[in-house]
């Protein structure tokens, strides 16, 4: 199962391991929070970097055609779904498409509990925030319905529940939205247990955003593209994207195109992290609830059953455990009594944490 796969540890400099000090106040945790894997990129990526770094030129590239054919046959292979080239519209990440996405906004739903800087993105950019919040894992349509936004701000799959989302759950959606804007983060999409249906697929007002950070191990590099298939809400999301002179490093368009070739590789790391997350739910004491997820490899786990503050949960998992874990609580009051636990590593280092887990709260 691992023959394709290469370990990075230790990772020197990385923020997931040498930034456990600042994080945690200190620095002999287990480090399961940050969404990176302690996995290297594919030998193919990386090769090919290489060559463009080695050869020098490191200058003003055009984006060429193998870039946007890359992405097509990606989505097509992948999610039985035909992009145009038109469509597609590359960006420098995804948090800075989605700044530029709510510009036109003045009122941005989010559902939380969700991917902290969800929070921060609206307010800092003077938008109203308004919540949708998540009942069980599930949308909470009725409250949707009955709220009033100009934007909702989607996470699919969605960052920390692990939900990914049906087709009929998407069609309920756009009903509901209309000709209301869905900016739908989708970041995670190649890492999934179930079939992920792209949102501007069902709801044409959609800013997809994808990228191969998650996939590929390739974070750093912010390199990620939007798929908009509305053509006015594609050239509004352009016009801002250029008012803020962002665009995508050359570095970043040429791991996407040759990340876009790994497809035997991504199925080896998803059997990997599938296994990862068997053997925690197989082994992590009952009291610590849980399901398991449909996509990412982020586990969503209940301490409620405990009774503890957050501050005190957090406190038992540094100072007892020794583990660093996300607290639910960063990703909205309705995370309030969750940890979510990162199982992109070595499967030694998930064994020992699961261990040290169960004997503080075992």
């Amino acid at each position: 199962m691992e023959k394709m796969l290469r370990f990075v540890l230790p990772r020197p400099g990385s923020q997931k391991w040498d930034g456990l000090k600042k994080r945690f106040g200190r620095d002999d945790l287990l480090a399961l929070w940050v969404a990176d894997m302690d996995i290297a990129a594919p030998d193919g990526v990386v090769e090919a970097l290489k060559q463009r770094i080695n050869r020098g030129d490191l200058g003003y590239d055009i984006v060429a055609d193998e870039f946007y054919e890359s992405i097509i046959s990606w989505h097509k292979r992948r999610f039985d779904w035909k992009v145009e080239r038109k469509w597609i519209v590359p960006v420098p990440g995804v948090l800075a498409a989605i700044a530029q996405a709510i510009k036109p906004y003045k009122r941005v739903a989010i559902q939380p509990p969700i991917y902290p800087p969800f929070f921060s993105i609206v307010t800092k950019n003077g938008k109203e925030l308004v919540t949708n919040p998540l009942q069980n894992g599930e949308i909470d349509f009725d409250d949707l319905q009955n709220k009033s936004f100009d934007a909702l701000l989607f996470c699919s799959p969605h960052n920390p529940v692990g939900r990914v989302w049906s087709r009929e759950e998407l069609e309920k959606l756009s009903k509901i939205m209309g000709e209301q804007v869905i900016i739908s983060d989708e970041i995670h999409a190649d890492i999934t247990w179930k079939k992920h249906i792209p949102t501007a697929s069902i709801h044409p007002k959609t800013i997809g955003l994808y990228a191969v950070s998650k996939s590929f191990n390739l974070a750093g590099l912010q390199a990620a593209y939007a798929i908009i298939p509305d053509e006015i809400l594609r050239e509004e999301f352009i016009k801002a994207l250029y008012s803020s002179y962002l665009s995508l490093n050359s570095l970043g368009i040429l791991a996407i195109t040759a990340a876009y070739k790994e497809h035997e590789w991504l199925e080896v790391l998803k059997e990997y992290l599938r296994s990862n997350i068997e053997y925690v739910d197989a082994n992590l004491t009952p009291k610590i609830k849980r399901k398991i997820p449909e996509g990412t490899y982020l586990l969503w786990l209940n301490f409620r059953e405990f009774g503890l503050s957050d501050k005190e949960l957090r406190s038992k998992m540094i100072h007892g455990a020794k583990v660093g874990f996300n607290s639910g609580i960063e990703f909205g009051k309705e995370g309030s009594g969750f940890m979510r636990m990162n199982v992109a590593t070595k499967r030694e280092i998930i064994a020992k944490a699961v261990e040290a887990i169960n004997k503080e709260f075992g």
